[in-house]
């Protein structure tokens, strides 16, 4: 499903990118930049939450910088860092049996740095009491880290390096999971001209990711015995490998489905901005 709207979006974008370049107007005024700070909430889509794009029993945290060059009243480019907090917990699913038998949890912090290209839908000029609102689009390139934990017993593992689906350890092909990737940011929000020099901004931009280790879970149940031997008791447990309902039964969950590895990860931020504007000090010149 969301590989369906991603795909729409894109093509929506690049449509009215190339509607609006072939009617451009030439509007003459003086480019400018803005600065601001963005803060909202943080909101996961991942194997402990599939059904869910924005959950907002479950909000996490976010807060980040941005650097805007305005080239004209349409179109603009964004340098953004952002910080982000997102968490999910199986227990929480009591309508959902296979979650809550599987009784994972997971939180992450995520240091994002991205590149966006916005388009505004109609011409929009912070300090310009005619253009004073606009909707807008917009897409680019981002990378992040993550380093999820699990709490258990009242203390947080890194679950990286616990191999918990036997990524790493021997007779397993897998590699384990890097830490830093890229994604896709695209998303759509208002922008308002509060004054001469001051904007504000409020948006939902999601992030489209090419791993689906965000919360550490992905393909199926390794060895309860094999991960203890060759990690740990902490790890084996946290994998999940083992039937606590059945607790003399180690051999449990192995090889069946943890996770489902054919659908990525998501996240996405919902916030709104505050910018000031600065302008350039000189202007183009004009010729007959």
């Amino acid at each position: 499903m969301m590989n369906l709207f991603s795909k729409l979006f894109v093509f929506a974008f690049l449509f009215l990118c190339f509607h609006v370049s072939l009617a451009h107007e030439k509007d003459k005024y003086a480019k400018y930049h803005d600065v601001g700070l963005f803060v909202g909430g943080a909101f996961y889509n991942g194997d402990l939450n599939p059904y869910k794009m924005v959950d907002f029993d479950s909000p996490g945290f976010s807060a980040g910088f941005l650097y805007r060059f305005n080239f004209d009243r349409r179109n603009s480019l964004r340098l953004a860092a952002n910080y982000g907090f997102i968490y999910a917990d199986d227990a929480t699913n009591t309508d959902n049996e296979f979650q809550y038998q599987r009784g994972l949890n997971f939180q992450t912090n995520i240091y994002e740095v991205s590149t966006i290209y916005e388009f505004n839908f109609f011409p929009y000029e912070m300090g310009n009491k005619s253009l004073p609102i606009s909707p807008y689009i917009f897409g680019g390139l981002g990378g992040f880290y993550f380093n999820p934990q699990a709490n258990y017993n009242n203390e947080n593992y890194k679950l990286r390096n616990l191999n918990t689906e036997g990524q790493g350890v021997k007779t397993n092909s897998s590699k384990p999971y890097s830490r830093v990737q890229i994604n896709i940011p695209f998303g759509a929000g208002v922008k308002v001209s509060l004054g001469k020099k001051m904007g504000f901004q409020i948006e939902w931009g999601l992030r489209k990711l090419f791993t689906d280790y965000l919360d550490d879970v992905s393909t199926t149940y390794p060895s309860y015995k094999f991960i203890k031997t060759e990690v740990g008791e902490d790890a084996a447990n946290l994998s999940g490998s083992v039937d606590y309902n059945k607790p003399k039964k180690i051999t449990g969950n192995v090889g069946r489905m943890r996770g489902n590895s054919k659908n990525k990860d998501w996240y996405s931020f919902i916030g709104i901005s505050f910018t000031y504007k600065i302008s350039f000090s000189s202007k183009c010149p004009s010729f007959n």
